[in-house]
């Protein structure tokens, strides 16, 4: 098999690891040479389509159920070493209180990214722009007031 090696790290200031994967953890091998080089990484919790639709929102209606699932998220980046998370939600949210429980989600998740990894680390999350504060997916490519809150809640936006 042929070895990959990626030796741009000097242009890089974060890098994502992303799957289609609910939660991807970046390998400890790409956050080693990353963090060598000065490079951010973040993984990426991602929800899709209508099978993700009916994940999330069991998750969205308990708020302790929600809570946990933020600091597990939390858990995971300190324990692998990465610096943050993309919230990536590409599923339309029904209702009006399912909108508000994803904003406090990932509010929960950078307060408890911040608590496990130490506000002087720096840690990252970031809104992915999919779904607006009307529950529905359409991305807004610039930050509008349909996604503000969200951006306002993770500290950044994609």
């Amino acid at each position: 098999a042929e070895a990959w090696r990626f030796e741009s790290w000097a242009f890089v200031d974060i890098f994502n690891y992303f799957t289609h994967n609910l939660v991807s953890i970046p390998p400890p091998g790409f956050t080693d040479a990353a963090h060598r080089h000065g490079t951010l990484v973040l993984g990426t919790f991602i929800v899709e389509w209508e099978e993700g639709r009916q994940a999330l929102e069991p998750l969205l209606r308990d708020p302790a159920r929600r809570d946990r699932a933020a600091a597990q998220l939390a858990r995971l980046a300190h324990h692998f070493r990465f610096d943050g998370w993309l919230v990536n939600i590409e599923c339309a949210l029904e209702a009006p209180s399912l909108v508000e429980s994803m904003r406090v989600f990932v509010e929960t998740l950078r307060d408890a990214m911040r608590e496990k990894c130490g506000a002087e680390s720096a840690p990252m999350v970031v809104w992915y722009d999919a779904v607006t504060t009307e529950g529905k997916l359409e991305w807004q490519d610039a930050l509008t007031p349909k996604n503000s809150p969200f951006m306002r809640a993770a500290g950044s936006i994609f």
